[in-house]
């Protein structure tokens, strides 16, 4: 008859078959989330003519720390691979960092958090990028005038731009290639030069 009450009998136990189940799901729930690097995402590339200055910023897309797992998993172009050989052990929430390659040291004003990316890591008149197949980038016709890079919002090539390049490592200091004052400097000796020559 509906509206009548349901007795419930307070001796009777859950089957004895439940209780393994139930203390593993709490015991699962009040774990912490696992660390990884699964919220990073390709967000510029840049490269010089020869492919020697290169560099790949990676941004943490989704607000989270924790996701600094970073040793032994790959990027990859299409014709290498480069493995992480560290972990990030510092906060990633909404940070970037920069992975280049040595001649990109000292040519910036910034530090690379990892520089050891082999010089022509990707070629410069188009490729694809695979962050851990997390985040795959394709590109044609990279800007190679020293200065512009492509830049992605949204992760996965969506939203391409091209600007002047600003490679933001983890520490959040912003450079630039060629680093604006070294620029300066090669313009004045340029001029020096044809100076001279001229005279």
């Amino acid at each position: 008859m509906p509206g009548l009450p349901i007795k419930l009998n307070p001796t009777m136990k859950p089957p004895v078959q439940t209780l393994p189940l139930l203390a593993a799901s709490l015991l699962l729930s009040a774990l912490p989330a696992a660390a990884s690097s699964h919220t990073w995402e390709i967000n510029e590339i840049y490269s010089n003519f020869d492919g020697s200055v290169q560099f790949i910023e990676l941004i943490e897309s989704l607000g989270s720390d924790g996701q600094g797992v970073f040793n032994g998993i790959t990027i990859s172009s299409t014709s290498a691979t480069y493995t992480f050989g560290a972990n990030i052990t510092s906060s990633t929430a909404n940070l970037r960092l920069v992975l280049a390659t040595s001649s990109f040291v000292g040519l910036a004003g910034i530090t690379p958090d990892f520089g050891d990316l082999p010089a022509g890591f990707f070629d410069p008149a188009g490729d694809t990028i695979n962050f851990r197949n997390v985040d795959i980038v394709s590109f044609m016709g990279l800007p190679t005038n020293g200065s512009d890079s492509f830049n992605y919002s949204g992760g996965s090539g969506a939203g391409l731009t091209t600007a002047t390049n600003t490679p933001t490592n983890l520490a959040s200091q912003t450079g630039q290639v060629p680093e604006p004052s070294s620029a300066l400097l090669l313009s004045l000796g340029a001029v020096v030069l044809l100076t001279r020559r001229r005279g």
